[in-house]
Protein backbone atom coordinates (compact mmCIF):
# COMPACT_ATOMS: atom_id res chain seq x y z
CA UNK A 1 0.00 0.00 0.00
CA UNK A 2 1.16 3.47 -0.85
CA UNK A 3 -0.58 5.19 1.65
CA UNK A 4 1.40 8.04 3.89
CA UNK A 5 0.03 6.23 7.13
CA UNK A 6 2.22 5.33 9.54
CA UNK A 7 -0.06 3.16 11.32
CA UNK A 8 0.23 -0.53 12.11
CA UNK A 9 -2.30 -1.73 9.66
CA UNK A 10 -2.39 1.31 7.31
CA UNK A 11 -5.62 3.02 6.34
CA UNK A 12 -6.31 3.89 2.86
CA UNK A 13 -5.44 7.27 1.42
CA UNK A 14 -7.22 6.83 -1.85
CA UNK A 15 -10.00 5.16 -3.17
CA UNK A 16 -8.15 2.86 -5.37
CA UNK A 17 -6.84 1.56 -2.11
CA UNK A 18 -10.64 1.51 -0.14
CA UNK A 19 -11.34 -0.42 -2.88
CA UNK A 20 -8.50 -2.95 -2.33
CA UNK A 21 -9.21 -3.41 1.25
CA UNK A 22 -13.10 -3.53 1.28
CA UNK A 23 -12.31 -6.44 -2.00
CA UNK A 24 -9.65 -8.22 0.69
CA UNK A 25 -12.71 -7.65 3.60
CA UNK A 26 -14.89 -9.72 1.03
CA UNK A 27 -12.78 -12.36 0.26
CA UNK A 28 -11.94 -13.15 4.03
CA UNK A 29 -15.51 -12.92 4.66
CA UNK A 30 -16.28 -15.26 1.88
CA UNK A 31 -13.81 -17.77 3.11
CA UNK A 32 -13.93 -17.19 7.14
CA UNK A 33 -10.92 -15.45 7.66
CA UNK A 34 -11.27 -13.81 10.89
CA UNK A 35 -7.93 -12.48 10.98
CA UNK A 36 -8.25 -11.11 7.25
CA UNK A 37 -11.20 -9.48 8.63
CA UNK A 38 -9.93 -8.52 11.62
CA UNK A 39 -6.76 -6.64 9.37
CA UNK A 40 -9.20 -5.15 6.79
CA UNK A 41 -11.62 -3.69 9.39
CA UNK A 42 -8.85 -1.96 11.28
CA UNK A 43 -7.41 -0.75 7.87
CA UNK A 44 -10.80 1.07 7.05
CA UNK A 45 -11.48 2.42 10.49
CA UNK A 46 -11.30 5.90 10.86
CA UNK A 47 -10.11 8.59 11.47
CA UNK A 48 -6.58 9.09 10.12
CA UNK A 49 -4.31 11.62 10.10
CA UNK A 50 -2.84 10.32 6.82
CA UNK A 51 -6.05 10.58 4.62
CA UNK A 52 -7.12 14.39 6.77
CA UNK A 53 -3.13 15.29 5.22
CA UNK A 54 -4.02 14.07 1.89
CA UNK A 55 -7.41 15.86 1.85
CA UNK A 56 -5.82 19.01 2.68
CA UNK A 57 -3.26 18.43 -0.50
CA UNK A 58 -5.44 18.04 -3.00
CA UNK A 59 -8.95 19.60 -4.49
CA UNK A 60 -11.20 17.26 -3.61
CA UNK A 61 -12.97 18.13 -0.41
CA UNK A 62 -13.61 14.80 1.63
CA UNK A 63 -11.17 11.55 1.17
CA UNK A 64 -13.67 9.89 3.64
CA UNK A 65 -16.08 9.24 1.44
CA UNK A 66 -19.01 11.12 3.95
CA UNK A 67 -19.57 14.02 0.90
CA UNK A 68 -18.57 13.00 -2.55
CA UNK A 69 -18.75 15.78 -3.93
CA UNK A 70 -18.67 14.21 -7.49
Amino acid sequence: MSSACHHFFSHWTTEEERQTITAALDQALQTGDSVGVYIALAQLTQPCDARRSLAARTTRTDIDGAHDPE
